[in-house]
């Protein structure tokens, strides 16, 4: 008899150019658990780094492998490895081998993904994967590869890292967020606060990110740590001026010292504070959950940020004695999330009418795709295939298939595409 093991596992992994993370959860316990890569009950990093080991027996290693690859071989490491995916430029190693930016990238997630061993890929039921944002390429680059672990797991997606941080602050005890949430984020990269803001008032409740960049607190010097010391402080006093705060978090490399004893002082006296490696991470692990439906937050809030869109869709459609528009996309979903498939009878008016209103608006308007290329058949003897999907923010693919009525009016063999912009 085969062995059936349970799906009872949800991972999120934090994929970043530097260290990447990665966390699980366990369905029986709901317990995150971000995985440890050393002796320190901090070190959760995984350097985003890749390496080929010279001769004909060796291969790729990526990690801390990398690291100790490069230095045994005197090799360079090949690193950026998200960036170079989106650029798409072949990687041309010191051998003269040519490699696939994309195809690197799918073998680190793997890696990664491959890393604990608590983790088995037969038993996720769904994955997360964050990044500090959803370039337009990316989707594409996810789908492509993620494809050989579609078959192990089903249900993935992909976030930006403030999405990451709406999870995982909704997660925590109400006490943590019902005043509001900060999270500032500092690496040698960049210095960002992020705040929460929740719209109680529709149902379910908007959840939305405002964020703020100082460049002048980057890149960190050590030497400078008094000045930035003061500089934070001046950013988190003029932040909470006459405003009420439940939490605030510090994530990110440049944290990881104690220079910031002045303004940590004055913040927990605010507020509860919080300094950590792994809020991105295990956001996306709540996301993975989420998406099960193992918790109820994806039902009582939408998170809305620039890759979501703000308009629903639906197909007009008639029995012969009613009309009704059947919603086929709801607002609040992220434009390389939309994926419909829907097959009907061809009305006499040979056209397909989609129904476009945007959220919180009585207006709407109607976009008509014909389909008078299809053959003429007698009435409700035409079956079509609408298959929708979006190729960037608000442009659809609307792919129109004739099916035809069985062996009596068989199909032409036709399709077409139209584009409906829906702004």
């Amino acid at each position: 008899m085969k062995n059936i093991i349970e799906k009872s596992m949800a991972v999120g992994i934090d994929l970043s150019d530097d260290f990447s993370e990665i966390s699980y959860i366990d369905r029986n316990d709901m317990n995150v658990v971000t995985y440890r890569t050393g002796s320190d009950e901090e070190k959760f990093e995984i350097p985003t780094l890749a390496c080929k080991i010279p001769g004909e027996e060796g291969g790729w290693c990526f990690g801390e492998e990398a690291i100790s690859a490069s230095q045994e071989y005197g090799i360079e490491l090949i690193d950026n490895l998200v960036h170079r995916a989106i650029i798409g430029k072949n990687i041309c190693t010191e051998y003269n081998e040519v490699v696939d930016p994309v195809r690197l990238l799918g073998m680190f997630v793997l890696y990664v993904l491959l890393y604990p061993s608590e983790i088995n890929p037969k038993g996720i039921a769904s994955l997360v994967i964050t990044t500090e944002s959803i370039d337009p390429a990316l989707p594409a680059i996810f789908e492509k590869i993620l494809t050989n672990i579609r078959s192990e797991i089903e249900n993935i997606r992909y976030i930006s890292h403030a999405e990451s941080f709406f999870y995982y602050a909704l997660n925590q005890p109400i006490e943590l967020w019902r005043e509001g949430v900060l999270l500032f984020d500092y690496n040698f990269m960049h210095f960002k606060m992020s705040s929460l803001l929740i719209d109680s008032r529709t149902k379910p409740a908007i959840v939305m990110t405002e964020e703020k960049s100082y460049d002048d607190m980057v890149p960190f010097v050590e030497e400078n740590a008094q000045l930035y010391d003061n500089i934070f402080r001046e950013i988190t006093e003029n932040e909470l001026l006459n405003k009420r705060i439940s939490a605030v978090y510090l994530t990110g490399s440049s944290f990881a010292g104690r220079w910031a004893d002045k303004t940590l002082r004055f913040l927990c006296s605010r507020a509860r504070v919080f300094v950590g490696q792994n809020l991105y991470t295990k956001g996306a692990c709540y996301a993975a959950a989420d998406l099960v439906g193992w918790t109820r937050l994806g039902s009582r809030y939408i998170f809305m940020d620039e890759t979501r869109i703000n308009t629903s869709i639906g197909i007009r459609a008639s029995d012969g004695v009613r009309e009704d528009v059947i919603p086929v996309i709801s607002p609040g979903v992220s434009w390389y999330d939309i994926n419909v498939c829907a097959e009907f009878m061809l009305g006499t008016d040979r056209k397909i009418s989609l129904v476009i209103r945007g959220s919180g608006d009585d207006n709407e308007r109607e976009a008509v795709i014909r389909c008078d290329w299809i053959p003429e058949r007698p009435e409700r003897a035409t079956r079509i295939r609408l298959e929708i999907t979006c190729p960037r923010k608000n442009l659809l693919t609307c792919k129109v298939t004739d099916l035809g009525f069985g062996e009596i009016f068989p199909s032409a063999g036709l399709s077409r595409e139209e584009k409906v912009e829906l702004l």
